[in-house]
């Protein structure tokens, strides 16, 4: 994993998937995750993932 990778990453799934942000208190992000279909083709009991 490296920084670039990863922003691409994400700069794919946010505008084509669900993304949820966990904030504290404070407001301050503590965590994140996204979902969407199901991509692998793998599973075919499950429509989604994590």
């Amino acid at each position: 994993m490296n920084y670039e990778g990863r922003e691409q990453l994400w700069k794919g799934n946010i505008p084509n998937n669900d993304v949820f942000v966990a904030e504290n208190e404070e407001g301050e992000i503590v965590g994140f995750s996204s979902g969407g279909k199901e991509k692998s083709g793998k599973y075919p009991d499950y429509s989604g993932e994590i």
